[in-house]
């Protein structure tokens, strides 16, 4: 319904956007909504808002609502210092699990009511907007008359358009349906009329095309949409240059573009999905746990796949399919996987959802970040009791094998109790100053609790990816590493290493030891479950901190150092 409103606004506005030369207007209000989008998110506001403050803050000083000659550096450096400025938001006042990847590309999975009511509201202030300005647009053009306030309110009218859009195709992509549907349509139009209908055609099919491929390849919606719109003002030209030679009558022209889109639609048609699993599990780390305590009595579905970054992480199709028959949904927790939620109720399914940090037994508050830390799962204790937790809700969704589940739950508790017995004993003979524990982003405060380790400092000052570093706070932290003698910095496995690689050169620490924090290593491998995933994350630290001097074998049966 979103993209239908948005299509209508695109044919209302998409040729007098081209014919007033506004395609640099539209894309430059995406791109100075970017920072307003990230505060908002931070701040608890709506997107719509925090995107208007944004794009009317630079609009107001980079000169881009009337640009000159002399105006274009300006409008330049203020938009990019629009992204520069929504970079930093992201790295220091975003919340942990901060929607950075939906404010740039959106997300059609999560968009809101309120974002269908701005979408509404676009379409008919649009319609209206040309039903009483389009004369005198078009008089301006024709005649050199001036209408000032008309001029600005078709600014107006564009810049809330191109805000609606942000929740479908996100900043960077805001002026996808507005200019290229009617780019595309430019060529097969002689009215502008008959241009405003041939742009809503175009804008609905290439919604169609892009919401097929999406589903067809499992890729993200706002992106797919663009790329599908880019193709179709190419296709479109080619056609029309092609159809010159066959035919110039209407129908001639109407069938190759019909042709031309149809196998384009026809072309990212899929095979029919399998029966849906009945629980669903949100992250690698949830997925492994649930597996484990189901066995082979009910299927289960991990919609993050190993090795990605639940912080960045944007859903997909085939995570809609899946909860819309999903009748338990197992999730990690607040800051960690919040979207899922939000696509459970876009799929209009009943799933019950589990949420497990709220039936945890240990839970950090991390003072600095001023939240509770969402990396629970690296406490064995926490993982003993969200076994048990996940055997009573698979027990309530099918009591026949509930025997079967409590008895999972409780060797998995075993077999964490286990580990951490283990873990702890290894830890044990390092020595003070082989405890001084430097990891590229906040995300093993429980890990380190447990076993008495003691970071000094993170690369990434923050509990999401998604956040960066200052030079300021990198000085700081290398002179720390050089006074305390550390040994060894550890990157995440999910995250770029050469931040880590840059500071070890620097310190003469080394950075060869990988870690898991938010993920999983490949199925069938050891890290390709909780117990081997936390297990290496042990034996890596405690090796490395100590120089070799002490090493674990972390078993699930016994072991410990040697």
């Amino acid at each position: 319904m979103e993209l239908v409103l948005l299509c209508v606004t695109a044919a209302a506005l998409g040729p007098w956007i081209l014919m007033r030369g506004l395609g640099f207007f539209a894309h430059a209000i995406g791109t100075a909504a970017f920072p307003g989008l990230i505060a908002a998110d931070a701040l608890g506001i709506t997107p719509q808002l925090g995107a208007t403050l944004g794009a009317m803050g630079v609009a107001a000083g980079s000169g881009v609502v009337s640009p000159t000659a002399r105006t274009g550096t300006r409008t330049a450096l203020w938009l990019t210092g629009a992204m520069a400025v929504g970079a930093l938001l992201a790295s220091n006042i975003s919340r942990p699990g901060a929607g950075v990847d939906s404010a740039l590309f959106g997300s059609l999975l999560t968009s809101t009511p309120a974002d269908l009511l701005t979408a509404a509201a676009a379409a008919c202030l649009a319609v209206s907007a040309v039903r009483l300005g389009g004369p005198r647009w078009l008089s301006e053009g024709m005649l050199g008359r001036s209408w000032p306030f008309w001029n600005s309110a078709l600014l107006g009218v564009v810049a809330i358009a191109v805000i609606a859009q942000l929740a479908a195709v996100g900043a960077l992509l805001a002026s996808t349906l507005l200019v290229l549907p009617a780019a595309a349509a430019r060529p097969w139009a002689t009215t502008i009329r008959r241009w405003g209908s041939v742009t809503g055609g175009f804008a609905l099919l290439i919604s169609l095309v892009g919401l097929t491929a999406s589903l067809s390849f499992d890729t993200p919606p706002g992106a797919t949409i663009a790329l599908a719109a880019g193709l179709a003002v190419v296709g479109s030209l080619v056609t029309r240059s092609a159809s010159r030679s066959i035919s110039t009558a209407p129908l001639g022209k109407g069938a190759a573009v019909a042709m031309t889109l149809g196998a384009l639609i026809l072309s990212t048609v899929g095979c029919a999905q399998a029966t849906n699993p009945p629980v669903v599990a949100t992250t690698p780390i949830i997925g492994s746990i649930t597996q484990q305590v189901a066995g082979n009595d009910i299927r289960v579905k991990t919609l993050i796949p190993a090795g990605a970054d639940p912080h960045s992480y944007e859903p997909r199709p085939s995570d809609i399919d899946a909860l819309s028959t999903a009748r338990l949904l197992v999730r990690s927790g607040p800051s960690m996987d919040d979207w899922a939620t939000r696509v459970e109720e876009r799929s209009g399914g009943n799933a019950t959802i589990l949420d497990l940090a709220a039936e945890l037994p240990i839970n950090r508050t991390d003072v600095e970040f001023k939240g509770t830390d969402p990396h629970w799962f690296h406490d064995p204790r926490n993982i003993a009791a969200a076994a048990v937790t996940i055997g009573k809700a698979l027990s309530d969704i099918d009591p026949s094998h509930a025997p079967s589940y409590r008895a999972r739950a409780n060797r998995l508790a075993r077999t964490a109790a286990n580990l951490d017995r283990q873990a702890r004993e290894c830890t044990s003979r390092l020595a003070s100053s082989e405890r001084n524990l430097v990891t590229d982003h906040d995300a093993f405060g429980y890990l380190a609790d447990r076993l008495e380790l003691r970071i000094i400092g993170t690369l990434i000052p923050s509990q999401s990816t998604a956040a960066a570093p200052s030079p300021r706070e990198l000085d700081r932290l290398a002179k720390e590493i050089r006074s305390l003698g550390v040994k060894a910095i550890f990157p995440e496995r999910a995250v770029d290493p050469r931040l880590t690689a840059n500071l070890a050169r620097q310190t003469g620490a080394s950075s060869k030891q990988q870690l898991d924090a938010d993920t999983l290593g490949p199925a069938g491998s050891r890290k390709g479950t909780w117990q081997g995933m936390w297990s290496n994350n042990v034996e890596t630290l405690v090796s490395a901190l100590s120089g070799g001097r002490v090493t674990c074998a972390l078993t699930q049966n016994g072991g410990g150092s040697r």
